[in-house]
């Protein structure tokens, strides 16, 4: 056995050493495979991320462009629709002076006022959407509206220009005063109610929606809720994160824009949850008149 390892001892270190070598070889190229796939993986980590970034930046312009688009069509609506408007007023004035003198049938007096009333409020309307795009600054903390007053006259709006046939469901206190503008509490709650027609819409008859305000010592909460086909939770996370996009496909989603806009002018608080087994309740959280 002796004579056997000394006549192949060279040839059994041979071996040895390159076995040592293939063991060397086979650690050293598992040790870069892996080096190189950690690397691979933080580049493409790092990748990912720049793409994030650009992808939230883009998020960013494509939500300055449509407050441009926003503040563009305001002023446009602004400067051409004034001065009709300011005439349908005019005629409207001069019909009610001529019903005096010829004592007018009462119907079409009430229709006049009414028309009157509503290209007044028309003209209101378009000048404060247009300060949407100019300004975000708060309502004044002295400012105080009736927000039941607001969802009433809201509601008559909403019936009036909406032709979704749905149940409208309503639980408002008489009065309850909050900080805020009457005018643009209104435009809020009519915005919500459209959203909300629209929801509901694929239902047909079976469409509701139910309005409610909830009193509380700090101030008031306002929800709108409807029965609309189940949506995604990606659908309400994107609503959550600031009302900024639309989610109807055919929409550009400035009525969200408005309803986000008012609820920073007014310091409100805005909840949206998807409701079990349909629908969303979107909920907004005023402070009271004396907060």
């Amino acid at each position: 056995m002796f004579q056997l390892v000394s006549k192949y001892k060279t040839e059994a270190v041979l071996a040895l050493a390159l076995l040592l070598g293939l063991i060397f070889h086979i650690y050293r190229t598992n040790s870069l495979v892996l080096q190189r796939t950690s690397d691979l993986r933080k580049a493409i980590e790092q990748r990912d991320s720049v793409a994030e970034i650009a992808r939230a930046s883009l998020k960013r312009l494509n939500l300055m462009e449509r407050r441009g688009i926003l503040s563009q069509l305001s002023n446009m609506f602004a400067h051409e629709l004034k001065q009709p408007l300011s005439t349908v007023v005019n005629y409207c004035n001069g019909l009610k002076m001529y019903g005096e003198s010829v004592k007018l049938d009462p119907i079409l007096s009430e229709s006049i006022e009414a028309i009157s009333s509503e290209t007044q409020k028309a003209a209101a309307i378009v000048d404060r959407v247009r300060s949407y795009a100019k300004s975000t600054q708060p309502v004044s903390s002295e400012a105080k509206a009736d927000l039941s007053e607001a969802i009433r006259k809201a509601i008559n709006a909403f019936r009036l220009y909406v032709s979704t046939q749905c149940r409208l469901n309503v639980d408002i206190p008489e009065s309850c005063m909050v900080a805020g503008d009457p005018l643009e509490l209104e435009i809020l709650v009519l915005n919500l109610l459209r959203n909300a027609s629209d929801a509901v819409e694929p239902l047909g008859k079976d469409a509701q929606i139910k309005v409610e305000v909830k009193q509380t010592e700090a101030g008031c909460t306002l929800n709108v809720k409807d029965n609309g086909p189940p949506v995604t939770s990606d659908v309400v996370e994107r609503m959550r994160r600031a009302l900024q996009a639309s989610i109807k496909t055919d929409g550009l989603g400035l009525g969200l824009m408005i309803v986000h806009a008012i609820i920073e002018r007014h310091r409100a608080e805005i909840n949206i949850q998807q409701l079990k087994p349909q629908g969303i309740s979107i909920s907004v959280t005023f402070k009271g008149a004396d907060s």
